[in-house]
């Protein structure tokens, strides 16, 4: 505890930097975070770059992995290309 605030949660950041404590959820990409977005990661997923998440812990941000791609959840999933006969 700094001040007269709390801190958030793991998993949560502060979105008004410390004025009122309004502790919103950190992007599904971030194990933790800071700052005045959800994307401003401080730690990206454990193991990055293998399973489950394949994910490069490469903080501010945490991408997807090379020749993985990111569907709106916490876990990269393989690419799969489909080729397509005319």
């Amino acid at each position: 505890m700094s001040g007269n605030s709390c801190p958030c949660d793991t998993g949560y950041y502060d979105a008004n930097v410390g004025i009122d404590l309004n502790c919103n959820i950190c992007h599904f990409s971030c194990k933790e975070c800071s700052g005045i977005t959800e994307n401003d990661c401080t730690f990206c997923p454990d193991n990055p770059g293998v399973a489950p998440n394949f994910r490069v812990n490469t903080v501010p941000t945490c991408p997807c992995a090379p020749g993985y791609g990111e569907v709106n959840q916490a876990n990269c999933v393989l690419c799969v290309h489909k080729f397509i006969d005319i």
